[in-house]
């Protein structure tokens, strides 16, 4: 495949998307191209996954390879449908010259968040991660690869070889899918997730719209500066100016900053702070938040303006509404989070409704549609709910030390609280107060494996926080000239964290990392293991074999244990592969995996995680290759292991990359 085919299946898709949302909804504009844009990777996603899914069920070869031509095809005979709507679909997309500057405007933001932190170097096979964003790329990039090199239907954790997956894993999917049809990884990854981002901004401007019309020339724009800038007090407790101010102090210690002002939880326990996930650096790392709150936040505004379209027919209502609810339901697998909590808080709306009828449907259609998607999936230990009150406070604490805690980490944002919910007024304070609930919600309960991961629903949370707090910003406006300057120092304290923590993001080094072309272990597991083999390895942070999407019995404990695998267990199971001496228990435990390579690390003899037992894995097994890092044993002989498609086993021999 080439990245001209790539291309070609990506314009496919959200061309698709965007024909398929005029006749679903009624947006237009520029709403309509992002909204339609995401609708058609959600919509293709799901229908190569679901027709992949059937044909793995009929023990077809390759069936994701098949699925996504077969979708393919399905688009391309679409083609004669679109033709004919051209003249009604560039009608809808017609926008104002403002609106299109700033969905322009929002596109280079994206892109420049995105493609700054991850690219990919061609001419050397390298993957350029930057090193703030580098530990979660350990985890995207195994699952992007299980799907572009691999045929990971039905879905399993690449990282955790097995159980059915735990992870809302489509956004990387389709990401693998376009990997797969041609496009370099940096492009399949970047695209969507820059549209993703760029669609939220846009999405923010339409809710701003929405609630606040009479302040909609300038609401939706202060909303979306809000949002990309924190505000948290780390500007006036932890920012130091330099003692000497020369022109080359003040420039290091503002825009050439390389760290963050507070790095977060994981690098500051005392419970005061949460830093990292209120800036940016939150989108960069998780690629598809971004895009499940915009394609969350896009449907909840066509649900908030149907309910209130007086030119609307109930029976119309009820239509658009459940038409929406289904596109809300297949968000689960893309981000679990932005789907429960847009649902919430449109069901906390409910009372208020006025066409109570279309509500309904728009709560309980996604409800059932994303019944079987979390069924499908064994939750274990991370969709666990667990009572956990005060998020990072856990166990200490008082109401003081709430308020503290919360003023601390959202600032002038927490504190004007109390301000906007006597401010607010009609459909605006009552979005205002079901949105309530994601804030008070996981303040009681636990969502994940550890408190902090609780921060994506205060994220979401803030959207609406940021939309009242800009529509009260611009009412004050409208006062006397000491209220105005009263609102610039204001907007100051509340966005200087935010501007201060953008610099780090964008002064960041890049980490070159070589990828599976040029990696000699990761070359003879794509070439010799089949798409689903699973392989016995080590748990370095990137090893090779995660660079080929095969599925790994114990990949980084971090990441398998984050998304709720018991990695004790699979731990101590590993440690004996590599290290019994008893070859009949180690064949065993082989046979019961179905792991055919062990790739075991010359640097292990004397470190962590594993130990290998090289005298007896070199007497019993044969070696398949080896370069200046790690050596493959292939057990399939020693074992009596039939191979993928009858072929021979390895040579003794094997073949030495060094």
């Amino acid at each position: 495949m080439s990245a001209a085919t790539g291309g070609a299946f990506l314009l496919l898709v959200l061309a698709a998307g965007v024909f398929l949302t005029r006749r679903l909804l009624d947006v237009r504009g520029v709403t309509l191209l992002m909204f339609g844009s995401l609708v058609g990777i959600v919509a293709a996603t799901w229908a190569v996954y679901l027709l992949a899914s059937v044909l793995a069920w009929a023990h077809a070869p390759a069936p994701l390879a098949r699925a996504q031509v077969g979708v393919c095809a399905l688009l391309v005979g679409s083609l004669v449908l679109w033709l004919r709507d051209t003249p009604a679909l560039a009608s809808a997309l017609r926008d104002s010259p403002a609106r299109i500057g700033a969905a322009l405007l929002c596109l280079a933001i994206g892109a420049a968040l995105m493609v700054k932190t991850f690219r990919s170097d061609a001419s050397q096979q390298l993957l350029l991660i930057s090193t703030k964003v580098y530990s979660d790329f350990a985890s995207h990039v195994p699952m992007i690869r299980s799907f572009s090199l691999g045929e990971n239907v039905p879905a399993e954790y690449p990282l955790f070889a097995g159980p059915p997956i735990r992870y809302h894993f489509l956004f990387y999917a389709f990401a693998g899918l376009a990997e797969r049809a041609g496009l370099p990884i940096d492009w399949a990854v970047n695209l969507p997730s820059l549209l993703g981002f760029a669609a939220l901004l846009i999405a923010i401007v339409d809710l701003a719209d929405t609630l606040y019309p009479d302040g909609r020339r300038w609401v939706g724009p202060l909303a979306i500066m809000l949002f990309l800038t924190a505000s948290s007090l780390s500007a006036f407790t932890e920012f130091e100016w330099p003692k000497e101010l020369t022109l080359a102090s003040v420039y290091r210690e503002t825009l050439g900053r390389t760290s963050f002002l507070n790095s977060g939880p994981y690098a500051d326990w005392d419970g005061t702070i949460t830093g990292l996930f209120w800036n940016l650096n939150v989108f960069t790392n998780q690629r598809h938040f971004a895009f499940g709150i915009a394609l969350g936040l896009m449907l909840f505004t066509v649900f908030l303006r149907t309910d209130r379209d007086h030119q609307l027919s109930d029976a119309d209502a009820v239509r658009r509404l459940a038409r929406a609810g289904v596109l809300l339901g297949l968000l689960p697998l893309f981000h679990g989070v932005a789907f429960a909590a847009f649902l919430l808080v449109s069901a906390l709306l409910w009372p208020w409704c006025v066409r109570k009828r279309a509500a309904a449907a728009f709560v309980l259609i996604p409800a059932l549609v994303a019944v079987p998607q979390w069924l499908s999936r064994s939750m274990g230990t991370a969709g666990t709910a667990v009572w956990h009150p005060g998020y990072g406070l856990a166990g200490r604490i008082t109401l003081g030390a709430f308020l503290l805690f919360w003023t601390q980490n959202l600032g002038l944002k927490f504190l004007s609280i109390p301000v906007l919910i006597g401010w607010l007024r009609g459909q605006a304070r009552h979005v205002f107060l079901a949105a309530l609930a994601l804030f008070v919600l996981p303040n009681l309960i636990r969502f994940g494996p550890d408190a902090w991961t609780n921060h994506k629903w205060f994220t979401i949370w803030l959207v609406f926080v940021d939309v009242a707090l800009a529509a009260c910003l611009v009412r004050m406006c409208a006062r006397p000239w000491p209220v105005r300057i009263g609102v610039v120092v204001l907007t100051v304290g509340l966005s200087a964290t935010g501007w201060l923590d953008l610099p780090p993001i964008f002064n960041d080094k890049a980490g070159g990392t070589r990828d599976w072309q040029v990696d000699p272990i990761a070359r003879f597991l794509v070439e010799h293991a089949a798409p689903r083999e699973p392989i016995a390895t080590s748990y370095h942070v990137y090893h090779p074999a995660s660079l080929t999407g095969r599925p790994i019995l114990l990949g980084w404990p971090y990441f398998v244990s984050g998304a709720g695998y018991p990695v004790r267990e699979r731990e101590a199971v590993v440690r004996e592969l590599f290290e019994t001496g008893d070859p009949d228990r180690r064949c065993a435990l082989v046979r019961r995996f179905g792991a055919r390579y062990l790739v075991a690390g010359r640097t292990e003899q004397t470190a962590l995680p594993y130990r290998p037992n090289w005298a007896q894995l070199d007497r019993t097994l044969d070696r398949a290759a080896s370069d200046e890092r790690y050596i493959v044993y292939d057990a399939s002989r020693a074992c009596g292991i039939p191979l993928p498609g009858g072929g021979a086993p390895s040579s003794a021999a094997g073949e030495d990359f060094r």
